[in-house]
């Protein structure tokens, strides 16, 4: 999914040809007289607008074999493309964030496919954090991840833990600041970084993102009155 302001569009990867039609469609000058609610451009498939929470949506062959074309595919909960993850993991490596998620009929049908499991973990301590950690490794993965608010996060492989302590910086909003976090770590797996090295670079940029308002750019003075405004979206 894509949430911006219109005027950033045209600043986005549109790699597969629905989400090209989607950000077309978002571009029409009578855009703003069409009715409020779903539009859909070619079916489930492609379509604007949609329900308060993410609209689920199948993986095609074209979005296949585009996953297929990078070194790692990085998916999670909110995603929603659980029974598609056997399917990715045939094309290349995948990693996913299962969040809050510990429960074993949400975690076994997916480990044995996964290459990185990502936890937010704030709630543990570092003993029930490394068990969680274990468990999973056993299950599948190569690397288990997790990440602990304030306390250090721990990258374990089945034999060692690494325990990576917070940065200290100016913490302006900490939104995004997990997934800075994670996305850095599979910058480094990708490219054979040491684990040390990685995980002091993702502390860093996690770091960064706190010292930010939002996760990502494109940033905006939000009036009176936006809070209950729906912001355009463009799924495929």
């Amino acid at each position: 999914m894509i949430a911006t302001d219109l005027a950033h569009a045209e600043r986005q990867a549109a790699p597969t040809p629905g989400l090209r039609q989607a950000l077309a469609f978002l571009g029409r000058p009578d855009l703003a007289a069409l009715p409020d609610g779903r539009v859909e451009i070619d079916g489930e498939r492609v379509f604007v607008g949609g329900d308060p929470t993410i609209s689920r949506f199948r993986l095609g062959p074209d979005d296949l074999a585009y996953a297929g074309t990078f070194d790692l595919i990085h998916t999670g909960d909110c995603s929603q493309l659980e029974d598609h993850v056997p399917e990715l993991a045939a094309r290349a490596p995948v990693t996913f964030d299962f969040s809050i998620h510990r429960e074993a009929a949400y975690l076994e049908p997916l480990l044995p496919h996964l290459t990185l499991a990502c936890f937010s973990a704030s709630d543990l301590g570092e003993e029930a954090a490394i068990d969680l950690l274990a468990s999973a490794v056993a299950r599948g993965p190569r690397l288990a991840l997790a990440t602990r608010g304030t306390a250090p996060a721990l990258l374990f492989d089945g034999r060692r833990t690494w325990r990576q302590p917070v940065i200290a910086a100016p913490v302006v909003d900490t939104l995004g600041a997990g997934d800075s976090f994670i996305g850095r770590v599979l910058v480094g797996i990708a490219a054979g970084e040491d684990p040390a090295v990685l995980l002091s670079a993702a502390a860093e940029a996690a770091a960064r993102t706190c010292g930010d308002y939002g996760a990502f750019g494109h940033g905006r003075p939000f009036a009176r009155g936006e809070a209950s405004a729906t912001p355009a979206t463009a799924a495929s």
